[in-house]
């Protein structure tokens, strides 16, 4: 079951002004020079959803709109005032078709609070299949204060034992001893911006 199949279904007297809220979101974006993606990463959300609200294809809440004011104005402390206009005028554009505000807004309030101060990372790994096991190569690069901090280690996974970190010395033996060249990848970012 996919998510939109829980939703209740847009009502022909709210299409109308789902498409005006759409059209106006998608000028104020526009306007001041955004693109989808930016504006869905500022705002936390999917830039599926910011295009299927201003498509007129999604009901959006007032506190969604009010994210979306504040990214759009882009310093919501010096201009507190045009950011509550811009979330006034969104509302009216939407009217009735506004979505009610979720019983669980506080929880995810908090949630996106905290996933925005936890530092970045980006956590790569490299790993290959030998006959004994699986050898993986990790980095994690994480911002500090001053820049990144980079930590590398190797771990070797055998197949009758628990995995256990290598040195480089023996992890040398491992790939010679073996005649290993494929390596595959894989890269995961979390937390909040890498820039």
């Amino acid at each position: 079951m996919t998510r939109d199949a829980g939703r209740r279904p847009i009502e022909p007297t709210e299409q109308p002004w789902l498409d005006q809220l759409g059209g106006l979101t998608r000028s104020m974006r526009i306007t001041a020079g955004l693109t989808q993606a930016g504006l869905a990463a500022a705002v936390g959300m999917s830039p599926r959803s910011l295009r299927r609200i201003e498509s007129g294809a999604r009901r959006t809440r007032q506190s969604t709109l009010s994210r979306l004011a504040s990214a759009i104005v882009a310093s919501p402390t010096e201009d507190i005032r045009l950011c509550a206009d811009l979330t006034a005028l969104f509302l009216a554009a939407g009217g009735p078709a506004i979505a009610p505000e979720s019983v669980y807004a506080g929880r995810v309030h908090t949630r996106r609070r905290a996933r925005s101060q936890r530092p970045a990372s980006i956590q790569t790994t490299r790993y290959t299949h030998i006959r004994t096991g699986v050898l993986h190569w990790h980095q994690r690069k994480e911002r500090k204060k001053g820049g990144w901090a980079t930590t590398t280690y190797w771990t070797f996974h055998p197949h009758d034992a628990r995995a256990r970190r290598v040195d480089e010395v023996e992890v040398e033996a491992l790939l010679v001893a073996q005649d290993v060249s494929a390596w595959t990848s894989s890269a995961r970012r979390r937390g909040g911006d890498i820039a």
